[in-house]
């Protein structure tokens, strides 16, 4: 009987460590994600308008941000925008920290 016990009891916990060892997690605290249409770009930054729909469209009608990743962009192309949620009362408007430029096929 207890050996069955120690058995399953191990099973259980190494399905567990599994689990834990191949779940997705987002660590990145606070992170907002939006989209936005290329408006100018450059190796140092990048100009977009925000997709209507999302809150950044309410916040501003143009966002200037960094272009740390020195992305090969054209106006009109789609970037998907992960930030921190902080975003500047400047004009254009400029985010806080940007963790992630992607561009939407």
């Amino acid at each position: 009987m207890k050996k069955k016990f120690y058995s399953i009891a191990c099973l259980c916990g190494l399905i567990i460590v599994l689990f834990c060892l191949f779940a997705k997690q987002d660590n990145t605290p606070g992170t907002a994600i939006f989209q936005a249409t290329v408006i100018k770009a450059d190796t140092n930054s990048i100009l977009v308008k925000p997709v209507e729909g999302y809150s950044e469209f309410h916040s501003s009608d143009q966002f200037h941000i960094p272009n740390g990743e020195q992305l090969v962009l054209q106006a009109g192309d789609l970037l998907e925008i992960t930030y921190d949620g902080e975003i500047a009362e400047s004009y254009p408007a400029q985010l806080g920290k940007v963790y992630k430029i992607v561009l939407v096929d």
